[in-house]
């Protein structure tokens, strides 16, 4: 149900985007670029859909010409400050200290292992990579409070007692022993500054001065910001072209269908949620303040919107002569399956459909054409800041 659900919401997500093959915006850190082989070429499908007919639900208005405002996509001073600072942040460390005693709020690293009846209980051991903990957390209080003035390094028995209301029955109440060192203190924040041998360090040699990492970073930002400004033209673009459009009304039968997967997905979604915290599925609505209502509110705002998308993108593509060739589907559904980790196209169809997905292709296609007809009308950088600020 899932699957069947992302490819509902695919219907909006070719709309808003250039379909190449799902590329990813490289991510500004220390990593090296990644490289990846070819998947071998899936087999073909063959192409057996309806293509609806709209045109007696949809007027068209203007969907050619129209000038749509974006931000620019040149990058700031302010921007690239940002980047470095999330880079410095990313590798900022913190001291470990060993020659004091553990304080109330201290951040420790320790390890333990809980004991009830001489016997390691499940759920109460944190292995040999121990854990993070701040001391007035979430630990039992008898845990918790022992932890307080324990010297680093030292291995503790500390005699505990689980709360009568704990939750876990076989641990209601009852009396247990955790084996417990403490690693170490957190202590200060250890900064690392922004110089060439700092560069050198996290690309490991990749980059050797801070001026030839921080073009790499305009690159980078550049190209995601490119991708942004792309898709923002393209949501702005259908946005303004469903506004212009006239819809008499939704055909039930498609309707129902996609409010049905909606529906279903939310309504398993709170139920599961129920399930992994032995609550009512009622219980957990109200704990969202929300009411079955709200979901169907919720599941005919989203079924409309996707019909919107499609019968447009069908009804402009009948006006242009706009068709999805069996080679362009296949084309796109090898991208699209590769990209979602299908292992074939008939696998990915299986769990999608075929309608759906030959359904978010012909968007993209129609989107590609729109894209071209119509002005992406840049803002000049500064005047897109002194806005954002």
């Amino acid at each position: 149900m899932k699957k069947r659900l992302m490819a509902a919401g695919l219907v909006v997500l070719m709309a808003a985007t250039a379909f190449t093959g799902c590329s990813k915006v490289k991510k500004i850190d220390d990593s090296t670029e990644a490289t990846t082989a070819e998947a071998e070429t899936m087999a073909r499908v063959d192409v057996d859909v309806d293509i609806p007919d709209f045109s007696s639900y949809v007027t068209l208005g203007d969907y050619t010409g129209i000038d749509i405002d974006v931000d620019s996509a040149e990058v700031t001073d302010k921007q690239l400050e940002q980047a470095k600072q999330n880079v410095i942040k990313n590798k900022t460390t913190q001291e470990h200290v060993t020659d004091r005693k553990v304080q109330d709020k201290d951040k420790i690293h320790l390890q333990y292992t809980g004991y009830l009846d001489d016997k390691a209980f499940d759920g109460g051991s944190t292995g040999k990579d121990g854990t993070d903990y701040t001391i007035g957390g979430n630990y039992i209080p008898t845990l918790n409070d022992q932890l307080i003035g324990l010297e680093c390094g030292k291995e503790y028995s500390l005699n505990c007692k689980f709360p009568d209301n704990y939750g876990k029955e076989e641990l209601n109440g009852k009396d247990v022993v955790f084996k417990v060192t403490v690693d170490y203190i957190y202590g200060d924040d250890i900064v690392p500054e922004w110089n060439d041998d700092f560069i050198n360090t996290i690309t490991e040699g990749k980059y050797t001065t801070t001026a030839d990492y921080e073009a790499y970073m305009k690159e980078s930002l550049k190209s995601s910001n490119e991708s942004k400004q792309n898709e923002s033209y393209r949501a702005a673009l259908w946005a303004k072209i469903i506004d212009n459009t006239k819809i008499s009304e939704y055909p039930q039968d498609k309707h129902d269908e996609v409010y049905n997967q909606f529906y279903e997905y939310m309504v398993n979604s709170y139920k599961s949620m129920a399930t992994k915290y032995s609550m009512k599925y009622e219980d957990v609505l109200k704990a969202y303040g929300i009411t079955e209502d709200d979901i169907k509110k919720t599941c005919e705002e989203q079924a409309k919107s996707q019909l919107e998308y499609c019968m447009v993108a069908y009804e402009i593509a009948s006006k242009e002569d706009i068709e999805l060739s069996d080679d362009e589907y296949n084309e796109m559904a090898e991208k699209y399956a590769k990209y979602v980790g299908y292992s074939s196209i008939a696998d990915m169809q299986e769990a999608m459909s075929q309608q759906y997905l030959y359904d978010s292709f012909l968007i993209s296609k129609v989107s590609d054409y729109l894209s071209d007809k119509n002005n992406m009308v840049v803002k000049d950088a500064t005047e897109a800041t002194t806005a954002a600020e």
